[in-house]
């Protein structure tokens, strides 16, 4: 269950004694008062409707506000009084009836789930630290597939990168007519994964399009990073 759920639970468990309370306070006095404990006065209905409306206030702020941990404990906590309260005035003064113990129907299913909404947090905030460890692994073992990569030479994404060059002359692509009037004037250098720290003997330096390589017999050769990569040309 979602705190947000809890939330909105919490806020219905208010909104309907309090609903009862403020537009049927004297509903509330005949079914939840017993007779020697009612009264007459005037105020008494209004007094009624007033604890009514503030507790449709607390279902309101339940309702649209975020709440924190601490909150669903400060909740909790000042439930606790309204135990001792309904445990009173129906078993030492029987001012209640057995309609107002809906009191402590209400009051023990906002405190389950005050419980219910404590843990859910808790476990949001264990799952946001998992989470956040999950990413400085991702990043510590990206940091290193790089750091690992450059140190044996291996290009990350050439290839794809000669391919997509490729595949743009091809006469059945969109841009075959653009691609085909290239690779009259331009020819595409691709690196391999092949390396040597030094060139074979009789290789002539050559440019290409820019891009100066060594051609050693039919193989090429291009500079990078202290040592030579074998590149294919097309």
């Amino acid at each position: 269950m979602s705190v947000r759920t809890i939330q909105n639970l919490l806020a219905l468990v208010f909104f309907v004694l309090g609903s009862w309370c403020l537009v049927a306070p004297e509903s509330v006095l005949e079914l939840a008062i017993t007779p020697q404990y009612r009264s007459d006065a005037p105020i008494v209905p209004i007094l009624m409707a007033a604890f009514g409306a503030q507790a449709v206030i607390a279902g309101t702020f339940a309702a649209f506000t975020r709440f924190t941990r601490t909150t669903f404990v400060a909740y909790a906590a000042v439930l606790l009084p309204f135990f001792v309260f309904d445990y009173w005035f129906y078993f030492v003064e029987p001012m209640l009836t057995v309609v107002g113990l809906l009191d402590v129907v209400g009051n023990i299913v906002m405190l389950g789930l005050c419980y219910l909404g404590w843990r859910a947090l808790g476990e949001n905030v264990e799952a946001t630290r998992q989470s956040g460890k999950m990413k400085w692994a991702l990043a510590i073992g990206l940091g290193a597939t790089i750091v690992a990569t450059d140190m044996v030479g291996l290009p990350m994404v050439p290839s794809f990168v000669g391919q997509a060059e490729a595949r743009i002359g091809q006469p059945w692509t969109a841009l075959s007519g653009a691609g085909v009037a290239r690779r009259t004037t331009r020819r595409v250098i691709r690196r391999s994964a092949i390396y040597v720290a030094t060139l074979p003997p009789a290789c002539v330096r050559t440019s290409i399009d820019g891009v100066v390589v060594w051609r050693c017999g039919a193989t090429y050769y291009q500079p990078y990073r202290g040592r030579y990569v074998v590149v294919y040309v097309r």
